[in-house]
């Protein structure tokens, strides 16, 4: 028999109950010996084993389960106690075993903590609710407190990263921006590739974002919760799956940037822009900056080149799950080039917008739990490119009303267009006289007085209007499980 397919039984007692345990084909499962009592089975995988703590002849399991109608996992404990010392030390030894055979799991990581973002909670929360996982794990941590903005870019373009098995940060959107700029950046100086090539090489480390900004939108949309418990936990587990991220240029090449979550022109790009102001007010800066734009109302004309992909977004109503088929076709097959503009055409959208969006996550978080794409994924090479057209202030509060909403979409009202996308092309319009048609055209650019906004780029501020955005289809590896559901519990066996 091969070591991996070893297998225990033997009859224990949690707490007062007798009950009858095997460890078989990668599950340590028990239930009462008493057969009125049959219906209280329960079973846990080894991939969800944190570790197993032995003492004589008791051992404990200390294990990850997920929350009931819920993305949240919580840290929980099951102790045994074995007829002799020897019986606990075999079923203790079997399962660290097996554990430690599972090579997905992270050794040793390196951690980022960022002190001043949000409510500048980073620290807190890695020493209550990090640092004693990785204990628990018997991972080693080698932690940095961030005193400056790009230190963590510097210290990955210059620092070795060999002994690593995972990258961490501890802060908001910024923070694991800047986290993936500077490991990218990193993997394009040692290739001789520049950050605005179209085939980016991709890290070998994977990363982990533990939640600790104000909006923390891409662990929301990663996890389906922002909890660092959870975030912590499947970083500790070590499951693995691919991230899109998109890439930003301008004229300027060395202004190239990628970005996680969303890349906003217009009315969130002036939030960014003037809630720096504010920084002192902390994460109500971007409230208060928020509202004084609302009734602002203002709007800027532009140009959007869209590359079309086949998919509708406004179409879609399943969520990107696990077992979703976009993101797990095979890569090469989802990133190749369109074979004709008929099959993918470039769609050409004039006139005064809002916003202009490009959305590489649905971009969900708790003030928006369907976020602004409900239907856009996390790995499929496409960018889901919204745009808001000008309205009246009355349209702007039912934009807001939606996106806080829980059920439905922006997509849903009329002044609001969403596009699956390849590619596409903002370019700002300051001036003219509007002449000219494309296709698609809504409506012919007028001047505009020569106002223009910014990007908000993962919560950063970018000047330059016009802007080429491309996917990168999973450049980068992160801790997370596929989502699951909450209102369909998945099965322990096929989890």
């Amino acid at each position: 028999m091969e070591p991996h397919e070893a297998v225990l039984l033997a009859a224990l007692h949690v707490g007062k109950k007798r009950v009858r345990a095997i460890l078989h084909a990668g599950f340590i499962a028990w239930e009462p010996s008493n057969p009125k009592q049959a219906h209280e089975r329960h079973q846990v995988p080894l991939t969800d084993i944190v570790t197993v703590l032995c003492s004589g002849a008791t051992f404990t399991l200390v294990y990850g389960k997920r929350r009931p109608s819920s993305h949240e996992w919580r840290l929980q404990r099951t102790t045994f106690v074995a007829s002799d010392a020897t019986t606990a030390e075999a079923w203790t030894a079997e399962a660290r075993r097996q554990i430690e055979a599972q090579k997905h799991r992270p050794r040793r990581v390196l951690v980022f903590i960022n002190p001043y973002g949000g409510r500048r909670a980073a620290p807190r929360i890695y020493e209550r609710r990090v640092r004693p996982l990785l204990e628990l794990a018997g991972i080693e941590a080698e932690e940095i407190v961030t005193e400056r903005p790009q230190q963590i870019r510097e210290t990955l373009l210059e620092a070795s990263l060999d002994n690593f098995d995972g990258i961490a940060c501890v802060g908001g959107d910024g923070t694991f921006s800047e986290l993936f700029n500077g490991l990218v950046a990193r993997e394009c100086r040692d290739a001789g590739v520049p950050m605005t090539s179209a085939s980016l090489p991709r890290p070998r480390i994977p990363l982990a974002v533990i939640p600790g900004g104000s909006t923390n939108t891409v662990a929301f949309c990663m996890h389906g919760t922002d909890d660092p418990t959870t975030c912590a936990m499947h970083l500790v587990l070590g499951q693995r799956a691919g991230l899109d991220l998109c890439s930003t240029t301008s004229s300027d090449p060395e202004g190239a940037r990628l970005y996680a979550s969303v890349l906003s022109y217009g009315y969130l790009g002036d939030i960014a822009k003037e809630s720096e102001r504010y920084r002192w007010m902390g994460p109500r800066r971007y409230d208060y900056s928020g509202l004084r734009k609302f009734l602002g109302n203002r709007g800027y004309r532009g140009e959007v080149s869209v590359l079309l992909d086949h998919s509708d977004p406004a179409a879609e109503t399943s969520k990107c799950v696990e077992g979703c088929e976009r993101c797990n076709a095979p890569v090469d097959d989802a990133t190749e080039a369109p074979t004709s503009d008929t099959e993918t055409p470039w769609q050409v959208i004039r006139g005064k917008f809002l916003m202009v969006n490009g959305a590489n996550i649905s971009c969900a978080c708790r003030r928006s739990p369907c976020g602004m794409s409900p239907s856009c994924h996390l790995a499929d090479g496409c960018v889901d490119v919204i745009l808001v057209n000008h309205t009246h202030i009355f349209n702007n509060l039912r934009l807001l009303l939606r996106l806080s909403s829980r059920k439905g979409s922006v997509a849903q009202l009329p002044f609001v267009r969403v596009l699956r996308a390849r590619g596409f092309h903002f370019r700002p319009h300051d001036g003219g006289n509007g002449s000219g048609a494309a296709t698609g055209s809504q409506q012919p650019i007028a001047p505009s007085g020569g106002k223009q906004s910014v990007w908000n780029c993962d919560g950063e501020v970018l000047t330059e209007g016009e802007a080429t955005i491309r996917p990168h289809r999973q450049l980068v590896t992160v801790f997370r499980r596929p989502l699951v559901d909450p209102e369909e519990p998945g099965c322990a066996l096929c989890s």
